[in-house]
């Protein structure tokens, strides 16, 4: 079914398209909540989303070409690349063993 003949696929093709790879670029820039409310983080990552498009449509065409697979392969794995990345970064540090023992030892004289 072609994307033109329902117009609630393409709003639903566009807000994939341009918000969500944008999203999680900001998360992987910026994964801090604090440093973007959610209005602020959406918009950014419009802009995001826009650059990134033009970029990689400009590098698909001249190099294999754009169709519908290229376009979801790219755009999806720069969406879980980035997904991963925003995780790696969130990720609680891991105290040393001897972090660990000395926050024991100072815990256990208060």
């Amino acid at each position: 079914m072609p994307i033109s003949s329902n117009p609630l696929l393409g709003i639903l093709v566009l807000f994939l398209l341009f918000g969500i790879p944008g999203y999680f670029l900001t998360l992987a820039l910026f994964p801090k909540k604090e440093e973007f409310d959610v209005e602020e983080r959406v918009l950014v990552g419009f802009g995001f989303s826009l650059i990134l498009i033009l970029a990689f449509g400009y590098v698909l065409t001249k190099t294999v070409g754009i169709n519908t697979a290229t376009t979801i392969t790219t755009i999806g794995g720069l969406t879980a690349l980035f997904f991963i990345v925003y995780r790696l970064r969130i990720r609680p540090k891991i105290p040393t063993p001897t972090e660990a023992l000395a926050r024991t030892s100072t815990n256990s004289l208060a």
